[in-house]
C-alpha cells in the first residue's frame, strides 16, 4: 500500500484554546494514536488564500497561517524520514 495509508499521525486544528480541540487531543490520547505538535489555527487568511485559488504560502508566505503549515510541512518530512516507517 502506499506510504500514505500508513502513516500514523494526524494534526490537531484548532481555533483558539477550544474545547473542540481539548476534546480531539483527549480522543487521540485514549486511542494512543500520536498527533504532531504543530495545530493549525482557524484564520482568515486561509479563506481568502482559497478563495483566491491560490495556497496559503502562494497568497501570503509571511503570515502566521503559512509559517504553521511551514512547521507541519517539517514534522512530516522528518517522520517521513524516520526509520520506524
Amino acid at each position: 500500500p502506499p506510504r500514505s495509508t500508513l502513516f500514523p499521525y494526524t494534526t490537531l486544528f484548532r481555533s483558539g484554546n477550544t474545547a473542540l480541540g481539548k476534546q480531539a487531543r483527549e480522543a487521540a490520547a485514549a486511542f494512543g494514536l500520536p498527533v504532531f505538535k504543530t495545530e493549525i489555527t482557524q484564520r482568515i487568511a486561509l479563506a481568502e488564500a482559497i478563495l483566491a485559488g491560490q495556497s496559503i504560502s502562494q497568497y501570503a508566505p509571511a503570515s502566521a497561517a503559512a509559517k504553521e503549515f511551514k512547521e507541519l510541512s517539517k514534522e512530516v518530512v522528518s517522520c517521513l524520514k524516520s526509520p520506524a516507517l
